[in-house]
This record gives structure tokens, sequence and C-alpha cells, in this order.
């Protein structure tokens, strides 16, 4: 995946990506997560820091524009874009996601309260997500996402910048052996 997006500075910059990008509750999860002492181990300090950012976020407001189809001004916990299944901590955020099909998921889940998420946590590992009716996906070869305010974004883990962010799909740009 291609990923442009806005650097903390305000400068645009562009990254290449392998499994997820996110944006909401993930990118200020991994913001805090980075920011964290890694003492415990990763999956520890990601856990804790997800914990933590939930108890306080109050969710984004943004617009998404997918191949043909746009979602403007909606209230989102998190919005995840998935060329693999899995990120943070062994959470499918993306559970139909498919490497080499050559398109990707997005998974978007609507403004949840800290109640809801908590009650339905389970979700995030079990492949369940979809279940949960305020939680859509779609499949596609872009994503435009445009934020009112704030919006960090995560690639791979790791924290980059914020909103505006723009994704496209590079087909068959990596070639890998597995047995």
């Amino acid at each position: 995946m291609r990923v442009n997006y806005r650097e903390p500075g305000g400068t645009e910059a562009t990254r290449f990506a392998v499994n997820v990008a996110s944006f909401g509750l993930g990118g200020a999860t991994a913001l805090r997560a980075n920011r964290s002492s890694k003492r415990f181990g990763g999956r520890f300090t990601y856990l804790t820091a997800l914990a933590w950012t939930t108890i306080g976020f109050r969710g984004d407001t943004v617009t998404l524009e997918l191949d043909d189809e746009t979602w403007p001004d909606v209230l989102v916990t998190n919005v995840a874009i998935g060329n693999g299944q899995f990120h943070g901590a062994g959470m499918r955020v993306c559970p139909h996601a498919i490497f080499d099909d050559g398109i990707f998921e997005v998974t978007v889940i609507e403004k949840l309260s800290l109640w809801n998420i908590v009650r339905n946590r389970s979700l995030l590992f079990n492949g369940k997500l979809y279940e949960h009716p305020k939680i859509h996906h779609r499949r596609t070869t872009s994503l435009v996402a445009q934020s009112v305010g704030q919006s960090a974004v995560e690639l791979d883990g790791e924290p980059l910048g914020y909103l505006p962010l723009k994704v496209t799909l590079i087909p068959q740009a990596l070639n890998l052996i597995v047995p």
C-alpha cells in the first residue's frame, strides 16, 4: 500500500505499508504506545496504551472516499485499511483481508461508547467484528480520508502523523518465498 499523509509538522509525506494502516483510536494508541516504556514487552505496552487511550477518546469526524463511494462526516472510533487481517497485539481488524488478492479491506468502526468497546472487545480478536451493527466493511483499491480535527495515523503499528490520508494499492509489489 502507498500511503500519503501529513507529518506532525504539517509536511505531506509518503510511506509504504504491507499489513494495516489505521486512524482514529488506532493511531492515537500507536502514538501513546510509542512514547511508553517497553519494559514489560510490546504486547503489554500496546494493550495498556489502548486501555488508557480508549478512556479519553471522543471519536473523530471523518469523510471517506472509497473507489466510487463517499461517506461524508462519519463519527468514528477507528478506521483500518488492511492488506492483512491482524494488528495491535493480535486484533483481527480486517478479518476478511487476503494479502495477495489485489484489494484491501476497510473496516469502519462508528463511534462506540467506552462501555460498548469494553463489552464487545472479544470481537476484535475472534474474527466476528462485522457482527456488530456499528462496524462496517468494504473492499476497495483506494481510500481518501479527511478529518474535521486532528486524527492520528499509524502504519503497521508505527505512528506517523495525521489525516488527510490517501491509500492506494500497489498490486504484486512484493515477491515472497513461503514454506
